[in-house]
């Protein structure tokens, strides 16, 4: 297992070691770094719940996904439970990563940009959208939803007109005066097979692509800059094959039960993490407008999509259905 090269990423406001590559494109500067992530080895696939308070907790149809425990002395062990292991200093800024005996090596990087990632963001105390987002006119736009409903691929064909990708699949948010603000993250769309985009839109945009670990489409894009932009809008896709495009805006009320069904990292049982979770997110849809985005589905797609995106985020506060 290669683990002797140091690769350091400024990545959701956080500057992020890790002794494994992480395949991003924002490079961090000499300092000391917010997290430094180890990779030690590999373990056993073990069942069990780690030792401690259980924080998060999550499971599907008997497919346990991951625990979140706290330990006696304030650390947190992370485990995703097919994957790896991860130990979390009580700071948040220590970890050490194992990964399941026969797990392939680039998973690491997927689960630390993407899973860990979120889950210290959480216990940072930022509101963490599962989003994909995306700079146009120096303000960002957001894709939200569960994975499969087409995050990346419409951030992507958003992207395929000149955009500038901010982040895939994890989307940090914090608030000031001005409004909700949005750190730059990942630089790659990780897409799934049969969208294609990469060969039909993305030529000459992107800066290539490789296959990630779990059989992904990475799409790479430059990732100049660090300064965080407004969130200008919030989409959740809603694909159809009826050749509808519409932007629908949501009330408030509508938009804050939306964002609450669509968590980067569900189960949660922390009371901290879930007041934050549910308050952040009704002070984001105050200032934010949040669509539904009635998209019809490719390949291939329309080439007007991205106009109609951009066409409701301009329009803002206007647009029909704004009262609660």
């Amino acid at each position: 297992m290669t683990t002797t090269s140091r690769d350091r990423q400024h990545l959701y406001g956080l500057t992020v070691e890790a002794n494994f590559p992480l395949y991003q494109s924002r490079p961090a500067d000499d300092g000391a770094a917010d997290v430094t992530v180890s990779l030690l080895g590999i373990c056993p696939m073990d069942p069990d719940y780690p030792p401690g308070e259980l924080l998060l907790d999550f499971e599907e149809e008997n497919d346990h996904w991951y625990s979140l425990t706290r330990r006696g002395d304030g650390s947190f062990f992370f485990r995703v439970y097919t994957l790896c292991d991860f130990s979390i200093s009580a700071d948040l800024r220590t970890v050490t990563m194992r990964l399941v005996d026969g797990v392939d090596e680039g998973m690491a990087s997927v689960m630390v940009v993407g899973t860990l990632a979120a889950l210290l963001l959480y216990l940072r105390g930022a509101l963490v959208l599962h989003a994909s987002a995306v700079e146009v006119d120096g303000r960002a736009i957001a894709f939200t939803g569960h994975s499969g409903m087409g995050k990346s691929t419409l951030a992507g064909l958003v992207a395929a007109t000149g955009a500038r990708v901010i982040s895939d699949d994890v989307v940090a948010v914090r608030f000031e005066d001005a409004g909700a603000l949005v750190a730059p993250g990942a630089t790659e769309l990780r897409l799934r097979p049969g969208t294609e985009l990469f060969h039909d839109r993305l030529r000459g945009v992107a800066r290539g692509a490789r296959q990630s670990a779990d059989a992904r489409e990475v799409v790479r894009f430059a990732g100049a800059g660090r300064d965080e932009l407004p969130l200008a809008g919030v989409f959740i896709p809603w694909p159809n094959r009826d050749d509808r495009l519409e932007m629908e805006r949501l009330t408030a009320a509508q938009a804050h039960v939306a964002l609450m069904r669509f968590p980067r990292l569900m189960g949660w049982r922390d009371a901290r993490v879930l007041r934050g979770v549910f308050g952040q997110s009704a002070e984001l849809v105050r200032t934010v407008p949040v669509f539904r985005a009635h998209v019809p589905w490719g390949p291939p797609f329309r080439r007007d999509i991205a106009d109609a995106i951009q066409g409701a985020t301009d329009a803002g506060p206007q647009v029909a259905g704004a009262s609660l």
